[in-house]
């Protein structure tokens, strides 16, 4: 059993589950907290693993450039070695961007695209090799070659990050009352076929008997439309007092991470608020999310 859970973890870490296997897959994360545990582990190894062989990588390169010796014949033919540094730091580049971008979390939530861009406008910048001419000798100009100091940076994709560390809390989905009629109870119906937009039409007014209970669910909602900003604002409702104040304390905390990510830290007083309490329901789930971002 462990076997087939370790295939599945890794099938899953590497964006090849699919279609009804993949639902399952999610929802068991979502109902076992260690399961959801070890997907974040290998997704934080994985990434560690990448970035490694990118380094290595780039020392390679740097360290048979070293080996290359100018041959003292025409002036032309020197810059036959720059075009192959060139050549070298492209595919190091290239290397790397495929590495990091080539496994994207197929959780099914938005945003997706928008992902794409923002990696690809943060990309680092390499600098032209900077020639450096030397006294003639023997009347031959043979310049020198400035190597860049080129670094790699680890970039933290708060989306993905926030996407694997969110799980749908399994009181959400159940329903209130003898009948499965009203705006809520269909509200709930309309959530777990995912039909998102449909439970924000039904909720745009909260009904008084179950309100808190509505509320949490058109928050979690907007949150898996992408809409984060009407997500966090129905969290920190939540958050004002009630049953689901650590909730929204927990879910606040992740839309909030999405709105600003690296721009605005702001959210790490919420992160810190809840690490301070070990007996907070989330706390675990904070305990790893610190980590996988730091």
């Amino acid at each position: 059993m462990s076997n087939e859970r370790d295939i599945l973890i890794e099938a899953y870490v590497q964006g090849k589950l699919a279609g009804e296997e993949l639902v399952q897959f999610e929802q068991m994360i979502g109902q076992d907290a260690a399961l959801k545990e070890l997907v974040a582990v290998k997704f934080a190894e994985r990434d560690v693993l990448e970035t490694m062989a990118a380094n290595l990588l780039r020392q390679q390169i740097l360290e048979e450039y070293k080996h290359i010796e100018p041959s003292p014949v025409r002036k032309k033919n020197a810059y036959l070695s720059y075009v192959l540094l060139g050549i070298l730091l492209l595919a190091s580049l290239i290397y790397y961007k495929v590495n990091i971008e080539k496994e994207e979390l197929t959780t099914g939530y938005a945003q997706e695209k928008e992902d794409n861009a923002d990696q690809a406008n943060d990309l680092p910048l390499v600098k032209t090799p900077e020639i450096i001419e030397d006294q003639p000798s023997k009347g031959v100009d043979l310049p020198k070659v400035k190597i860049p100091d080129v670094t790699l940076p680890i970039k933290i994709d708060f989306k993905k990050v926030i996407r694997a560390a969110y799980s749908i809390p399994v009181a959400l989905l159940q329903t209130r009352g003898d009948s499965d009629e009203g705006a809520y109870n269909t509200a709930i119906k309309a959530f777990e076929q995912k039909n998102y937009s449909k439970v924000l039409e039904l909720l745009k007014s909260l009904p008084e008997e179950e309100e808190q209970e509505a509320l949490s669910l058109r928050a979690h909602a907007y949150f898996n439309l992408g809409k984060y900003k009407e997500a966090l604002s129905d969290f920190r409702s939540l958050q004002e007092g009630g049953i689901y104040k650590r909730e929204g304390e927990w879910y606040g905390l992740l839309a909030a991470i999405a709105i600003n990510g690296e721009k605005d830290p702001s959210w790490q007083k919420d992160l810190d608020l809840i690490l301070k309490n070990v007996n907070h329901p989330f706390y675990k789930e904070a305990l790893q999310l610190s980590k996988a971002i730091k």
